[in-house]
C-alpha cells in the first residue's frame, strides 16, 4: 500500500486518479479511504451503515451496499480508475469473484495513463 500511496502522490499524470473505490469500511478499508481522500476522490462502499457514517463525518463519500451482489458491485466500480479490496477473507473473495465476473474491462490493478 505504501508504495501505491507514493506513486499516486507524486502528481505524475499517470497517477492522477478520477475516482478511487475502496471495498469495505472496517479497520483497513477507513484507513485507506482516509488516507486517498486528502488527495483524491474516493467512495467508500460497505454494508456496515455505521462505519460508512464515520467515514462520512470526515468527508469521505460512501456508498451502502451488497459487495457480493454483481449487479451492484458493476455499477459502482464501473467508473473507477483504481479500485481497492478491503474486505474480511471469505467475503474479500466472494467479492473479488463477482467483481472479475461481473465487470467487463475492470479497472487495472495499477492506473491505466491519462
Amino acid at each position: 500500500y505504501r508504495f501505491l500511496q507514493r506513486r499516486l502522490c507524486t502528481g505524475h499524470s499517470f497517477f492522477r486518479m478520477k475516482k478511487i473505490t475502496v471495498l469495505g469500511a472496517g479497520l483497513v478499508g477507513a484507513a485507506i479511504a482516509l488516507d486517498l481522500h486528502r488527495q483524491h476522490r474516493v467512495v467508500a462502499a460497505d454494508a456496515n451503515a455505521t462505519a460508512l457514517q464515520r467515514l462520512q463525518a470526515r468527508g469521505v463519500a460512501t456508498m451502502e451496499a451488497d459487495l457480493s451482489d454483481c449487479r451492484r458491485l458493476r455499477k459502482l466500480v464501473g467508473d473507477s480508475d483504481l479500485v481497492a479490496g478491503a474486505l474480511p477473507g471469505f467475503l474479500g473473495f466472494e467479492a473479488l469473484h463477482a467483481f472479475i465476473t461481473a465487470v467487463e474491462g475492470c479497472p487495472p490493478i495499477v492506473p491505466r495513463p491519462h
